[in-house]
């Protein structure tokens, strides 16, 4: 796989989960569990679209361990995880769609229903998203905004399903 490839996959399953990771502890039930990618409900302009993606969020003490497994355009599986707070500080990010890239993440609460999250690439940012999380808790919408393979400026939104 490519290194642009691999950042798209890195920058989608990153987006993806991002929004789970800086909940706070009242809404643990609420969000810890699986979310699992509906592509008939999601739009891809990044990169090609994967052909799925399930996304996993479980609470450790003051943290967020997240992490997503995705199979890519390719049939590749990828495999991405970290453990975030949700404070607006870069958190290492590791898994197989990195290569040898520095990745992190940083994540920031709008509202009660919206976050964004600023994904780097070796101190480069390479993506932000913003996600928004439907008033019952099922969905969650992440628009992802990067560049493309041409270099265009780009947008994914992804919708997600509470398993």
């Amino acid at each position: 796989m490519g290194s642009h490839c691999r950042a798209w996959v890195l920058t989608t399953a990153l987006a993806g989960i991002a929004t789970l990771a800086g909940l706070s502890a009242q809404a643990v039930d609420a969000w810890a569990g699986t979310w699992k990618l509906n592509l008939a409900k999601s739009r891809y302009a990044l990169g090609p679209a994967p052909r799925s993606a399930v996304s996993r969020l479980e609470p450790s003490e003051d943290a967020w361990k997240v992490s997503q497994d995705t199979i890519d355009a390719q049939g590749q599986p990828t495999h991405v995880e970290a453990t975030v707070r949700f404070n607006g500080r870069d958190y290492p990010v590791t898994g197989t769609a990195l290569g040898n890239a520095k990745v992190t993440w940083a994540l920031t609460r709008i509202d009660d229903h919206t976050y964004a999250s600023i994904v780097k690439r070796d101190g480069t940012v390479t993506s932000m998203a913003r996600t928004v999380v439907s008033p019952d808790g099922k969905i969650r919408t992440t628009t992802t905004t990067g560049k493309n393979a041409l270099g265009q400026m780009a947008t994914n939104v992804a919708v997600y399903e509470r398993q």
